[in-house]
């Protein structure tokens, strides 16, 4: 299992989004010291540099680049989550499951079933 969480790569992509930590403080309503030491556990746990830092704000590493293209993808799954949740169980057609003997031809059950 890799020892990241769903708010550590939240905080990284909405980062990486807003340019700066600066800028994701108002959308996530946390400081900017609490983002770098999310953010420094999340490099930590991966094992790599994830920004690069200067006064302007933060740009993506190359390996930055690709986790944040896997949060692209996680955190749509999790707005489609959210929406299919929402939205209530989907009514499921009935299914008809029988147990037949190996002995009997497939042909014979097609043609008893009428398919």
């Amino acid at each position: 299992m890799i020892p990241v969480n769903y708010h550590q790569l939240f905080y990284f992509w909405t980062i990486a989004k807003a340019g700066s930590y600066k800028a994701a403080t108002g959308p996530l309503l946390l400081a900017p010291s609490t983002l770098s030491i999310q953010i420094s556990q999340l490099e930590k746990a991966l094992g790599m540099r994830l920004f690069e830092r200067d006064r302007r704000g933060v740009t993506l590493t190359p390996q930055g680049r690709i986790v944040y293209e896997h949060c692209e993808k996680i955190f749509i799954e999790g707005e489609a989550l959210l929406s299919a949740v929402k939205k209530g169980p989907r009514a499921v057609p009935p299914s008809l499951r029988l147990g037949v003997q190996e002995s009997i031809s497939a042909w014979i059950i097609l043609k008893l079933i009428d398919f």
